[in-house]
C-alpha cells in the first residue's frame, strides 16, 4: 500500500497507469500482479507471496555465491528484464533486494516504480546525460 501523502506526491493516476503497464508482464522470473487498485485514499497492490528470500539477504549470508548459482541467477534476471524491455518496460530500480529466489530460481520483483518507453525509447523525463568517455580517460580516482 501507499500512503496518502505518498499518493498526493507522486499522483494516484501515474501509480494506476503504471501499476496497468507492470500487470501486462507475464514472463517466469517476473513476481506477477494478481490486484491493484485504490480504496479511499490508499493505493495497493497484491502480488503472491513469495517463501524464499531476497537476493540481498542471501548475500547478507553467504558472501560469496557458488559460480553456478550466480551465473543461473543472472540469466534469469537478465531474461526477465529482456522481457519486460520488450514489452517498453524498464524497471530502474533492479538490486538485489527486489531480486527473490524461491525453488531455484530468480524472480524479479517491485516494477511498481518502472516507467514505460514512449514510442520514441526515451524516457520521461529524461535522465541526465553523461558524454561517454574512452576508458584510458578515467583513471583510478575516476573520470579525469
Amino acid at each position: 500500500m501507499f500512503h496518502p501523502e505518498l499518493a498526493a506526491t507522486l499522483g494516484s493516476e501515474r501509480f494506476l497507469r503504471e501499476i496497468a503497464i507492470t500487470a501486462q508482464l507475464d514472463h517466469p522470473n517476473i513476481l506477477p500482479l494478481l490486484d491493484s487498485g485504490q480504496a479511499g485514499d490508499l493505493l495497493y497492490y497484491v502480488m503472491p507471496f513469495v517463501d524464499g528470500e531476497s537476493l540481498r539477504d542471501r548475500l547478507s549470508r553467504e558472501k560469496q555465491l557458488p559460480l553456478d548459482d550466480a551465473l543461473q541467477i543472472t540469466r534469469e534476471v537478465a531474461d526477465a528484464l529482456s522481457h519486460a524491455h520488450g514489452q517498453h518496460v524498464i524497471h530502474r530500480d533492479i538490486k538485489p533486494e527486489n531480486i527473490l529466489l524461491a525453488g531455484g530460481h530468480a524472480r524479479v520483483a517491485d516494477f511498481g516504480i518502472a516507467r514505460a518507453i514512449n514510442s520514441a525509447g526515451r524516457f520521461l523525463p529524461r535522465v541526465p546525460h553523461r558524454t561517454p568517455r574512452p576508458i584510458d580517460s578515467i583513471s583510478r580516482d575516476g573520470p579525469t
